[in-house]
């Protein structure tokens, strides 16, 4: 598995990317976080990275990466990357914490969350709801349908 790990001093940030046998984490100003549901969604395509990259540079990170009280990212784990990349100091990176969430809750919101903000195809938002439907097969098709914003 590939691990990207920005070092942070005062000034500069380095990224450096290695593999390990254990979940994917990124540190950025001395905190580390880990990216249990980074292979949930399809990779970004190289123009959706570039993008993002020149969106961040020009105005900073403007939507919070979602996290749990554990550091676990649930949102936001391409936007984390990119401003330690960039060098920008933790106060410069918004962070919301969700609490008290169960396992099956993070990996929901997780999905709802990207869901909402990437552009999948019909195929990927039916992956999606597959992976939701795993979460918690008692849920009903309604609920499913809410979260994803998709007629059931």
């Amino acid at each position: 598995m590939t691990t990207g790990t920005p070092t942070a001093d005062t000034k500069t940030t380095k990224t450096t990317t290695t593999t390990t046998a254990g979940p994917r984490t990124l540190t950025v100003a001395g905190r580390t976080f880990t990216l249990p549901f980074a292979d949930l969604l399809p990779p970004q395509s190289a123009d959706e990275k570039a993008r993002l990259l020149a969106d961040i540079r020009a105005h900073g990170v403007r939507v919070p990466v979602v996290v749990t009280e554990d550091d676990e990212v649930l949102d936001g784990h391409h936007r984390l990357a990119i401003a330690a990349a960039l060098g920008l100091p933790a106060e410069q990176i918004p962070v919301r914490v969700e609490t008290g969430l169960t396992a099956e809750q993070r990996k929901t919101l997780a999905v709802t969350l990207n869901v909402h903000r990437r552009h999948l195809t019909r195929e990927q938002v039916q992956q999606m709801i597959a992976v939701l439907l795993t979460a918690d097969p008692a849920q009903s098709d309604r609920s499913l349908a809410a979260k994803v914003g998709v007629d059931h």
